[in-house]
């Protein structure tokens, strides 16, 4: 069973912090400066570090096997994001897991280890963080959970017991509240989460679908230079809307769009 925690956000200081947070990051679209804004006000509230990943439902679904590329500040432990990539433990990551079940609010890592939520291979992956990777607390933010895939963040304190109890329990709704508009902010930029889907496409795919979102027609490719024949590039739309989930064309072109594929 999952534990929903309190989010208290609604003080003067949060407010006015969280009123320059998203001021400053709206004025920069640079994908990069907009995560090291990010990381400067989440230390502010007293946590060391972060990272975040998005991961695209044509992930997800098996259709493309990639594992997660993240996002991290210097401070991250990149010999977890090592481990993390190299035995894909994506495959046995409790907070993926929870957001394909509908739960999207922070998770207390250390905390979680002792739900009956989690498999053994779940706890295991947390054991290994903080036995292996020296993370005492790490905090899982999801702030994303739609047709278009997942996202989220991971957030780690130093903070002894007693310090840490007290940033959870008056913090971590303002936490929260950050992530989630960093989130909104890159995901209503174009072309900013392409970083997150390398090689989803190929060549011919990538033509098909150029062609579609200029609005010309499969015969029109057929008779292009593309080398591609209207009926091989039908099929091509085909699969690919089956490899995107089932999706309609016109859902298809919003969901590349929407990732910067093109």
């Amino acid at each position: 069973m999952l534990n929903r925690p309190e989010l208290p956000i609604n003080t003067p200081a949060n407010s006015q912090m969280l009123g320059d947070f998203v001021f400053e990051l709206y004025s920069d679209e640079s994908l990069d400066k907009r995560f090291k804004l990010f990381e400067k006000y989440i230390q502010k509230l007293g946590f060391d570090s972060a990272s975040y990943t998005l991961i695209p439902n044509i992930v997800l679904n098996g259709s493309v096997d990639i594992s997660p590329i993240f996002l991290s500040s210097s401070l991250f432990s990149q010999s977890f994001i090592d481990q993390y990539i190299e035995d894909r433990f994506d495959h046995r990551d409790f907070t993926i897991r929870a957001i394909k079940d509908g739960h999207l609010y922070p998770m207390i890592w250390q905390e979680s280890m002792h739900w009956d939520y989690l498999t053994d291979d779940e706890k295991h992956v947390l054991f290994l963080a903080k036995e292996e990777h020296g993370i005492k607390n790490g905090i899982s933010l999801p702030v994303q959970g739609d047709q278009y895939g997942m996202a989220g963040f991971s957030v780690l304190s130093s903070a002894n017991d007693h310090q840490f109890q007290y940033l959870k329990a008056e913090r971590i709704g303002i936490l929260n509240v950050y992530a989630k508009a960093f989130n909104n902010a890159i995901s209503s930029n174009a072309g900013a989460p392409s970083m997150f889907t390398p090689n989803l496409l190929t060549n011919k795919e990538e033509a098909v679908l150029r062609y579609v979102l200029e609005g010309k027609t499969m015969a029109d490719i057929g008779k292009s230079n593309e080398g591609i024949s209207r009926r091989y590039a039908e099929k091509i739309l085909l699969n690919l809307r089956k490899k995107f989930g089932g999706l309609t064309t016109h859902q298809l072109i919003a969901h590349v769009v929407r990732l910067g594929l093109l």
